[in-house]
C-alpha cells in the first residue's frame, strides 16, 4: 500500500507460482486502519492487480488485537463490523477497485474454553451466520469463505456439533454456510495417514456434494518461535521440495 514500486516484486513473485487470487490484509494493524483511513491507497492497489488479471481477497482478523475473541457472542457486532468494512469501501469504490471477495481468520480454537464444547463453536456459527448474512443483505457479489484449522472434522471438540437442530461436525457446518472454506492443512508431505490429502478428503468431498469450493492451505513460514513441530511446514524443505508434493495433491483432488 504504501510503496508501490513493491508492486513489481508482487508480481513477479506471484507470476512465476501461477498465483491468481490474493488473500490482501484489509484489517486494522498496529493501531493504523488504512481501509477507512485511506481507502485510497487500496483502491489504487487493487485497480493495479485487476489490471494484472489478479483476484483480490479482503483478509480479515487478526491476532495484533485478539480477534478469536469475536467468536463469543457479545463480541459479535465486532466482527459483523469487519465485513461492514469492505461492504462500505466496496460501495464507495468503482467496480474495479472492488474486493472479488472476503477471506475471514477468525481462528477461536486458541481460546481457553474452546475444548469445553460447544461453548464457542456454536457461537462461532452464529457469528459466521450474522457475517454472511450482513453480506447477503447487501446484495453484493463477493466470495465469502472461512480459515478452519485441517482437524475441524476430527478433533473431538469439533465432532458431533448441534446447531441449529442439526447435528454436523464443525467444519460441515461452516461449509453450508460460507461460499467457500480454506483449509489450513498444515503439513508439509502430501500423502500418508498424516499428509495434506488424508485432512483436506472429507472437506473436499462434501464440498463437492454441496457445490461449494475448498481451498488447501499449506505452511510456509518460519514457525519454530511458536513451538509448532517442523514438520508444519515446508520452510526447511523449499520451494522445489514444496512443489513436488502439492503436485501429488493436485493429482489427488483433480476430478474433484
Amino acid at each position: 500500500l504504501e510503496n508501490p514500486g513493491a508492486r513489481a516484486i508482487l508480481d513477479e513473485f506471484c507470476s512465476a507460482r501461477g498465483i491468481t487470487t490474493i488473500y490482501f490484509y484489509a484489517d486494522t494493524y498496529d493501531g493504523v486502519f488504512y481501509l477507512k483511513e485511506n481507502p485510497g491507497l487500496y483502491r489504487s492497489f487493487i485497480a493495479w492487480a485487476h489490471s494484472e488479471g489478479y483476484y483480490i481477497h479482503a483478509l480479515l482478523a487478526s491476532s495484533f488485537y485478539c480477534a478469536p475473541m469475536w467468536a463469543y457472542s457479545r463480541y459479535h457486532d465486532k466482527a459483523v463490523d469487519l465485513m461492514e468494512n469492505v461492504l462500505n469501501y466496496n460501495i464507495s469504490s468503482a467496480a474495479y477497485e472492488h474486493f472479488d471477495g472476503v477471506n475471514i481468520d477468525i481462528e477461536p480454537h486458541g481460546l481457553p474454553d474452546w475444548l469445553a464444547k460447544p461453548v464457542v463453536q456454536v457461537q462461532e456459527l452464529d457469528m459466521l451466520e450474522k457475517m454472511i448474512n450482513r453480506k447477503l443483505a447487501a446484495g453484493q457479489n463477493l466470495n465469502v469463505g472461512y480459515a478452519i484449522p485441517r482437524w475441524c472434522d476430527s478433533n473431538s471438540e469439533c465432532t458431533n456439533i448441534l446447531w441449529k437442530g442439526v447435528t454436523k461436525d464443525l467444519a460441515f457446518h461452516v461449509q453450508d454456510l460460507m461460499d467457500y472454506i480454506s483449509i489450513m492443512d498444515y503439513r508439509d508431505v502430501a500423502g500418508g495417514p498424516s499428509g495434506i490429502i488424508k485432512y483436506g478428503q472429507d472437506e473436499i468431498d462434501y464440498g463437492t456434494t454441496i457445490g461449494k469450493p475448498v481451498v488447501i492451505g499449506v505452511e510456509t513460514d518460519w514457525i519454530s518461535a511458536t513451538g509448532d513441530p517442523e514438520k508444519i511446514s515446508f520452510h526447511e524443505e523449499g520451494s522445489d521440495f514444496m512443489e513436488t508434493e502439492l503436485a501429488e495433491v493436485y493429482a489427488a483432488f483433480d476430478s474433484e
